[in-house]
């Protein structure tokens, strides 16, 4: 499953992420079209759009203007999209993995869930952002 979908992955994280879903048995599709964008990942049975958002193309304000725009595409269109850092998908890959899989996450209403990995996270966390690792 990994070899014939690796090819497609953009990035180190992507290639980790999709190792993890190999890992889990979680199926996924690499630079999935929805309307005018390719996702990451999805899973389309489910309508779950997953990318993977590394600093060099994610980490400024462009970078945010235009995920903010991608993530309006997929909300438009009926997908939940779930943004995850580099930190997160290095560090817990297959515990992120292993949640998709089984459901276990919340939606707050805008589509857009964001997993980062932030040891002592802010007081100014937005709902519908969770942290992984040493937080339960």
């Amino acid at each position: 499953m990994y070899a014939e979908r690796a090819d497609k992955c953009q990035s180190p994280i992507e290639k980790e992420f999709l190792l993890a879903c190999c890992r889990v048995g979680l199926l996924v599709e690499p630079q999935y079209p929805i309307g005018k964008i390719h996702v990451d990942f999805a899973i389309p049975e489910s309508k779950i759009a997953i990318e993977c958002d590394g600093k060099e193309f994610h980490g400024d304000y462009l970078g945010t203007e235009n995920d903010n725009k991608r993530d309006e595409i997929t909300k438009k269109s009926g997908w939940l999209t779930i943004r995850l850092n580099g930190d997160a998908i290095r560090q817990n890959a297959d515990r992120i993995v292993w949640d998709i899989k089984r459901g276990k996450y919340d939606s707050v209403g805008n589509g857009v869930i964001r997993i980062y990995k932030d040891p002592e996270p802010s007081e100014n966390w937005a709902d519908e952002e969770f942290a992984y690792g040493d937080k339960n």
